[in-house]
């Protein structure tokens, strides 16, 4: 699903499919809440795809696009983590 997202995000050529906060199972904060991933963890992950992102010398608007949209999820992604504090 993250290959899916971060492909869709950059223009394609592949289609991701976001769901509603709470409307399945599969959606973001019910796929991370067991894991309570902390702001600082999801933090470091953003600028691991931005190193990623450098690595493959990917251009810095598409760069800011992708880490602006995976920015954008950062408190669905950490709820596990804030319901537990």
């Amino acid at each position: 699903m993250r290959t899916l997202w971060v492909c869709a995000v950059a223009g394609g050529p592949f289609q991701y499919a976001a769901t509603e906060p709470g409307s399945t199972e599969m959606g973001l904060e019910e796929a991370h809440r067991e894991l309570k991933i902390a702001p600082d963890e999801f933090d470091e992950v953003a600028a691991e795809v931005g190193r990623t992102l450098d690595f493959f010398e990917v251009p810095p608007a598409e760069k800011g696009e992708v880490l602006a949209a995976f920015a954008a999820h950062k408190d669905e992604v950490t709820t596990g983590y804030q319901d537990a504090h």
